[in-house]
């Protein structure tokens, strides 16, 4: 049975000639009876697949480098937390170890000042710094799954993501 249409090698050969008919100069190969021809540098290697290789290839060509990043669901949560009691130690001209011991309270309920864990129930606070953080966390991962991190790389926003 008569193969109809060119063989891919033909046009192949005919785009890497640069002609200005390819299909006209894929024909003259082809009625010719010439063969396929490889690149020098490619052997066939047993037991991969071409398309596989080719996936490899394309991958590799992909890849970029990673830039710095600021994911927003984090970093805000953490200013939040950070910021207040670090604002507030500092306009009291309090000592920096004083500021770090709200630091750790505000974050792990731990009281410094007697040793024990309290929750603040009586300021309707339950660790003010922790519920926000975990907030921001959720909103990063859900951001992340979403695509919506991808479609900000993608526009090239610089340095911002969720």
């Amino acid at each position: 049975m008569a193969r109809r249409g060119l063989p891919k090698w033909a046009i192949k050969q005919a785009k890497s000639a640069k002609a200005k008919n390819i299909f006209a100069y894929a024909w003259s190969l082809v009625k010719k009876g010439a063969k396929p021809s490889r690149s020098p540098g490619v052997t066939k290697v047993k037991g991969v697949r071409k398309g596989m290789a080719r996936r490899i290839a394309r991958r590799l060509k992909r890849r970029r480098r990673s830039s710095f990043t600021l994911p927003l669901g984090i970093v805000l949560p953490v200013a939040y937390g950070v910021g207040e009691p670090l604002y507030w130690g500092i306009s009291q001209k309090m000592p920096l170890d004083e500021i770090g011991r709200h630091l750790l309270y505000r974050y792990t309920g731990i009281h410094m000042w007697s040793g024990k864990w309290s929750p603040n129930l009586e300021d309707k606070a339950f660790l003010p710094g922790l519920p926000a953080l975990l907030i921001g966390a959720v909103v990063h991962l859900l951001a992340s799954r979403l695509g919506i991190n991808r479609m900000l790389a993608r526009a090239k926003v610089p340095l911002v993501r969720i």
